[in-house]
């Protein structure tokens, strides 16, 4: 690798610490060739970057951030399909692996060709509102539908079978990679990033006997708003904690698994068990 496109969250690193660190490693190697976002002049739905003024040169993408800058990175570039690595200023960092002392470690792996890539599913929610859809977006993470106030009732089908019903503050559609973000909090199931499989988990459910689901990348699961009670009559739906969208009562979401995928390069050859253990152990 040789091209280098750099996204970093200004509220991680404002003075662009990293990114200027980057470049001044370009200027001592005159075939890597270093381009900087500008996540200030964005337009739409983009959160760091818009594909359309992304050189088509580019092989990789260095997100600077914490694992949410990666996430969004992700959901913003997903159609020009190229790996990207974390460089981590937030806390655990499950995708952003590359501590700010070894970015020099880190791009020499890089241009050297030393590293492996995984492939991350992703899933896709079809939002319908008043019997219409509405927009359709993509997660790495997960898919939330949440309360604003008072407590939902929701649907669950899959295949347009009936599941089961959540009385609950919101429910979370996760990927394998999205199982040790909120779903974890909820009480859901660590699974394996690799895997490919989806996990449904309410979130602080009323009732005793609910438990996580999970479920074949085959099966497209429709989540219907039935009830909404308290003193709001919304709710919202968010894609890896962003692109909020407010929902009412008998709108529903269909969600199922993308054909499109998030290659996330890995420098070091710690299992997912070696990295689990000592990400618990930082809680």
């Amino acid at each position: 690798m040789k091209n280098f496109l750099v996204i970093t969250n200004k509220s991680k690193d404002s003075k662009l610490k990293i990114g200027t660190q980057i470049l001044e490693y370009a200027k001592k190697h005159e075939d890597v060739k270093i381009t900087l976002a500008d996540v200030d002049r964005l337009e739409g739905r983009y959160k760091f970057t818009n594909p359309d003024k992304v050189s088509k040169d580019i092989e990789c993408v260095i997100a600077v951030g914490g694992d949410g800058t990666l996430l969004q990175a992700a959901r913003d570039l997903f159609e020009i399909n190229v790996p990207f690595i974390g460089v981590n200023r937030g806390t655990l960092g499950y995708l952003s692996e590359v501590k700010p002392d070894q970015v020099e470690e880190m791009m020499d792996k890089l241009i050297n060709d030393e590293y492996t890539i995984e492939k991350r599913m992703m899933i896709e929610g079809e939002v319908h509102k008043k019997g219409e859809r509405f927009v359709t977006s993509i997660s790495l993470n997960d898919i939330v539908i949440s309360r604003i106030a008072g407590m939902l009732n929701l649907s669950v089908l899959v295949k347009n079978k009936f599941l089961t019903t959540y009385p609950a503050d919101g429910v979370i559609i996760s990927t394998p990679t999205g199982s040790t973000a909120y779903n974890l909090s909820a009480g859901g199931p660590i699974v394996d990033p690799q895997a490919e499989i989806i996990v449904i988990t309410p979130m602080y459910p009323h009732t005793l006997n609910t438990r996580s689901v999970i479920l074949s990348t085959n099966d497209e699961i429709t989540i219907k708003i039935n009830e909404i009670r308290g003193s709001s009559d919304k709710c919202g739906i968010s894609f890896d904690g962003d692109f909020r969208i407010e929902l009412g009562t008998g709108d529903k979401v269909k969600i199922r698994k993308s054909n499109d995928y998030t290659k996330i390069i890995k420098l070091s050859d710690q299992s997912f068990i070696e990295v689990l253990n000592e990400k618990m152990g930082d809680r």
